[in-house]
């Protein structure tokens, strides 16, 4: 099990960032100066195989995130079992390849399908913005990147949004809205944003995903979450012990 989850960390990094190389110190990211805040994500993911920097020993914290990066860290977090991984890729590779999503990353797209982070609508539009693909220029908006790291980690829409506390909260929809609020109550964002504002139509830094990352996999690990299907028979709480007793068969 220890050896198949590294296999996963490192098939993640390399989706990541297909080109590069890891590296646990990186030139441009140190304990102080401009990207001090940000040292720490880097630095334990970097040494998880969870991100990876670049061939001259760098990590780039200022260039912006791709959709597929965004998927690939994604699916890391969901982190499905191989079966999924199989059943996700049977099901939409297809469609995928026929999208021309970057090949290392149609696992990963395949699985944020599949876990209902991000619909083939929203993939087909990204195409069109020029998001996916080789080559491709375009970036996903820091808003809807909040989003899918909601939905990776199952957290709802939260209606009460007084916790959100950024000067430019009115720019962003009602739904986004609801998703951010969760994400701050979860502490995977901040209630404040990049000075004072979340900037949600702006496409998202190396930094600054990294912070996020590192919080969702934090949150995660503090959930645990268990899966069964059939028919509710029993719902008890005693001893702020929630309890179920589901039939199966």
């Amino acid at each position: 099990m220890k050896k198949s989850k590294r296999f996963l960390a490192l098939s993640l990094a390399v989706a990541m960032l297909p080109t590069y190389s890891f590296a646990k110190q990186f030139s441009d990211v140190a304990t102080t100066g401009t990207y001090k805040w940000a040292y720490s994500a880097i630095d334990e993911l970097s040494n998880k195989n969870i991100i990876a920097g670049f061939n001259d020993g760098t990590y780039k914290p200022e260039n912006l995130v791709s959709l597929p990066q965004t998927l690939s860290l994604l699916k890391g977090i969901i982190n499905p079992s191989s079966d999924e991984v199989t059943k996700a890729t049977n099901t939409y590779g297809k469609d995928l390849i026929n999208l021309g999503m970057d090949t290392w990353a149609i696992d990963a797209a395949a699985i944020c399908l599949q876990n209902n982070v991000i619909t083939m609508g929203q993939l087909q539009s990204a195409k069109k913005y020029d998001q996916i693909g080789p080559g491709s220029k375009s970036f996903p908006a820091r808003e809807d990147i909040a989003v899918f790291y909601a939905k990776a980690l199952g957290l709802g829409k939260n209606s009460d949004t007084s916790n959100l506390k950024h000067k430019d909260i009115s720019d962003l929809p009602i739904e986004k809205k609801e998703y951010l609020s969760s994400l701050v109550k979860a502490g995977i964002f901040a209630a404040t944003g990049s000075n004072g504002n979340f900037n949600g139509r702006n496409a998202i830094r190396r930094a600054e995903i990294a912070i996020i990352t590192k919080a969702a996999y934090d949150y995660k690990s503090k959930v645990q979450v268990a899966t069964a299907k059939g028919n509710v028979i029993l719902a008890s709480s005693t001893n702020n012990l929630n309890r179920f007793i589901i039939k199966d068969g």
